[in-house]
């Protein structure tokens, strides 16, 4: 596996549950349990037994909509981060920001030093606008309590091994392939 593709998958589950629930937040305010897992579809308790109406003859329905039913990751920590969210009501600019710290936290991962150069560069270079943002642009003098709001998005959103464990689950059920993308992306 490269470097690259490491830093990549390891971004992608970060990402995909802030956004996610970033956009919940905007398209189903009055419903906190509900996610955007994808641009076109939302997960709810509400949907778990239609949500996938459309799976192969030996996929596993019920197993599918008892583990929905029954993961702490839909039922508890969707509406904990969404409402974390709601609560700082992250700005555009702001948005962007986490996600590009997002992408360069990199720490976890075995890397080249070169690397770890590259990902100081760049974090530097997203603080050093952070702070012209809120300096200059806000004319805020004390926004280190925002600023490290903002910065508790990348823990909140450090959720790989539970997706992992929840597409293992899902190709344990026979609902996803082996040769999946999404599959694929977290098992390598």
């Amino acid at each position: 596996m490269t470097m690259q593709w490491s830093i990549v998958s390891e971004f992608f589950y970060r990402f995909r549950a802030f956004e996610g629930c970033c956009r919940a937040n905007e398209c189903f305010p009055d419903h906190p349990t509900r996610f955007l897992p994808s641009f076109t579809s939302f997960l709810s308790p509400e949907v778990y037994a239609h949500f996938y109406d459309k799976l192969p003859q030996n996929a596993d329905l019920e197993g599918a909509v008892s583990y929905f039913k029954n993961s702490t990751n839909s039922i508890k920590e969707v509406p904990m981060a969404r409402e974390c969210i709601a609560r700082l009501k992250p700005a555009h600019d702001e948005f962007f920001a986490v996600i590009g710290l997002m992408f360069w936290c990199i720490e976890a991962l075995p890397h080249r030093q070169h690397l770890s150069d590259l990902a100081e560069k760049y974090r530097k270079q997203i603080m050093t606008e952070l702070h012209v943002y809120y300096k200059e642009k806000l004319k805020m003098d004390d926004y280190a309590p925002r600023l490290g709001e903002l910065l508790m998005f990348i823990q909140v959103f450090d959720v790989k091994e539970r997706f992992q464990e929840h597409f293992e689950n899902l190709r344990l059920l026979n609902i996803l392939d082996d040769d999946n993308f999404i599959y694929r992306l977290q098992k390598e």
